[in-house]
């Protein structure tokens, strides 16, 4: 059974922008890897990547790091682009092994926008599409660069005109998003427990028996309702809140 590869489909946190390094960051996002590996990986595999290397790959490139990686990918049918084909609803199918990549060669004046919209890319799967002098993820009809914030729709990606040169699916590559953060639950405040304060004389410490008394009953360090329960004692509102102040002092609150 082939191992599958998660990715999340999120730019790793030491993505580079600017430069041309658009097949080190499709391999990064596809494999789940940092970027960081992927620019190793390939400086050891390549001659002339010396500290000038600005990130370019080939197609040889991406395949041996696919191939070392176990990253699986197939052919696709792509969607007609002549009338003729269209008429008769003949979708290209022509077939490529280039370098190991088993990929699908496009139809001339196919663009990466018209690609994404097309209902038979929506299957949740990833793909790699080349295009002319670049390479990009897409899945569900967005696609993604270095350059870009994340997946985007078509309409939104800058490069989305350009000419699909080969597609491929990566065939055990699963998607794994970034579930968004569950709100905390806000903190339920314990009732007070009952107590004699009429013992305690002083107003000052009567004020800071109760920060004390709350304090272990789980309330939360602040000052107006503290403010209030000490004043409910009989204790001024300017007292309560000065007493307040010392008390998370003397605490080390």
């Amino acid at each position: 059974m082939t191992d599958l590869i998660r990715t999340t489909l999120q730019a790793p946190e030491d993505a580079r922008k600017g430069l041309g390094n658009c097949g080190v960051f499709a391999l990064a996002v596809a494999s789940g890897s940092s970027e960081q590996y992927v620019w190793d990986w390939l400086r050891g595999k390549g001659k002339g990547r010396s500290g000038n290397w600005k990130g370019s790959t080939t197609t040889k490139n991406q395949a041996q790091f696919l191939q070392a990686h176990g990253i699986q990918t197939e052919a696709v049918a792509l969607p007609a682009t002549s009338t003729a084909m269209a008429r008769n609803a003949v979708p290209y199918a022509r077939q490529a092994v280039l370098h190991g990549i088993n990929a699908s060669p496009a139809p001339k004046r196919l663009t990466a926008a018209r690609l994404a919209r097309c209902p038979e890319f929506q299957d949740g799967s990833v793909y790699l599409v080349w295009t002319t002098g670049h390479i990009q993820l897409m899945y569900k009809g967005r696609l993604m660069d270095q350059n870009s914030a994340g997946l985007v729709a078509p309409s939104e990606y800058r490069l989305a005109r350009k000419e699909v040169k080969m597609v491929a699916r990566l065939v055990n590559v699963t998607t794994e998003p970034v579930a968004p953060a569950e709100p905390k639950a806000p903190r339920k405040r314990k009732a007070p427990v009952a107590q004699d304060w009429s013992t305690i004389d002083s107003p000052c410490a009567r004020a800071w028996a109760l920060y004390d008394h709350l304090l272990e009953q789980g309330w939360e360090l602040k000052c107006a309702p503290y403010a209030e329960q000490a004043m409910a004692l009989g204790v001024s509102k300017n007292t309560a809140k000065t007493q307040f102040y010392h008390w998370r002092k003397a605490r080390g609150l």
